[in-house]
């Protein structure tokens, strides 16, 4: 199964204009970084960071003593882990071979990951792969993610959340330059590299590829259903869009960075899809007392329905909120908006763990794979289709294609 996988992987950097996915021997690994692609003389426009990725068949515990497990969902776990031969602090995440829909995204996950090099995204060291699981060696973000620091620290000032709006886009605008949409911006996929009160843009990491893919040509559109239901863009949902739904799950974070709930939440998924889709929310005085006019303004342009209203990448990078001189002001969270963050982390932590809704007419079906849910709205659909030219095999309900 995994040779043919590769086989997809090798089509996927043909089309880009990378090099082979080579696999590595045993005899081959740890003697340095061998160029990706060097034997069949792809070394030209081919060369690129992909090219340093070292990618391992064998034993992971030959070269990394792995520690204790710091994540977890759906079919993924990450774990702490010590090189061996450097002592250097690494994330390692390790996906089950379940099925090949699973594999074929991790495949286009490290395929996406080998050709990124900015500070603001994780990077992707080497992989390894045995019998039973695929692993992926990352950077050790140490800090956790943006959700688990609004907890822990209990402050929130414009300063933090524009800080990483400034991260997040800058790490956008990258990945619009080279072609991809990332599809899952959230609180989640938002880490500290360090574990540090004085946090910066530097410190911040987008990660989790699992879910990206190239950006659709000029006249098309991407039109799989995925994402998380509370930073969704409402395109999405109506299955026909482009790299301009990151801008709307990025509006919808940084409300919740400002808040402590999403914008769009209802008290069924059902309800929160449909607020999503209608696009119309607001913010309660209550909450957003003391919040700048500014920071509104930038959340409405995110949030907008119509994609011609809605900022780009590089007007967002522009707007004058992002640019305001900030004063140090900060607000301390309210012991209310506290239990909201606690509440949503907890209600949200189930949907992480694989929770599932029992499919049918009528009904919002929800398929966690490794903390992100795929959308099945008020029909039975197919999970996964090749409509975005990816390598998602085509699935279908119904009784006649599980007899094959």
């Amino acid at each position: 199964m995994w040779n043919s996988m590769r086989g997809i992987l090798d089509a996927w950097f043909a089309k880009d204009g990378g090099g082979a996915y080579a696999k590595r021997s045993k005899k081959q690994r740890r003697k340095g970084v061998q160029l990706a692609g060097k034997k069949s003389g792809a070394e030209g426009p081919g060369f690129g960071i992909h090219c340093f990725i070292i990618n391992n068949s064998g034993d992971i515990d030959d070269f990394y003593q792995v520690h204790e497990e710091v994540n977890a969902g759906g079919s993924a776990q990450v774990f702490r882990a010590v090189e061996l031969a450097t002592k250097a602090v690494r994330a390692v995440k390790r996906i089950a071979k379940k099925s090949a829909g699973e594999i074929a995204r991790v495949i286009q996950e490290v395929a996406i990951m080998k050709t990124l090099d900015h500070p603001n995204i994780v990077k992707l060291f080497e992989t390894f792969e045995d019998d039973d699981y695929l692993y992926l060696v990352l950077e050790y973000c140490a800090g956790g993610d943006v959700l688990d620091n609004l907890l822990s620290n209990g402050i929130m000032d414009e300063l933090a959340a524009a800080m990483v709006m400034r991260g997040m886009l800058s790490a956008l605008n990258y990945l619009n330059a080279n072609g991809y949409v990332h599809r899952d911006l959230k609180p989640e996929n938002i880490m500290y590299k360090a574990d540090s009160a004085e946090s910066t843009v530097s410190q911040l990491r987008l990660v989790d590829f699992g879910y990206s893919c190239r950006a659709p040509d000029e006249g098309k559109a991407l039109q799989t259903k995925v994402g998380s239901p509370y930073y969704v863009a409402p395109e999405v949902l109506s299955g026909s869009y482009g790299r301009e739904c990151d801008i709307w799950s990025l509006g919808a974070l940084c409300f919740m960075l400002l808040s402590g709930i999403p914008p769009f939440f209802g008290e069924s998924d059902a309800e929160t899809l449909r607020l999503v889709k209608a696009g119309r929310f607001v913010f309660p005085s209550s909450q957003w007392h003391g919040v700048s006019k500014g920071c509104k303004h930038f959340i409405r342009r995110c949030l907008q329905v119509e994609l011609d209203k809605r900022l780009s990448v590089t007007e967002a990078l522009d707007h004058p909120w992002l640019k305001h001189k900030f004063r140090g002001k900060v607000i301390h969270l309210r012991d209310e908006t506290v239990e909201r963050l606690v509440s949503f982390s907890q209600y949200h932590d189930l949907r992480r763990r694989g929770w599932r809704k029992s499919p049918g007419i009528g009904m919002t079906v929800f398929c966690c794979f490794s903390g992100v849910c795929f959308l099945n709205i008020l029909f039975w659909s197919p999970m996964y289709t090749e409509k975005d030219g990816g390598t998602e095999p085509k699935r279908k309900a119904g009784k006649k294609e599980r007899k094959k």
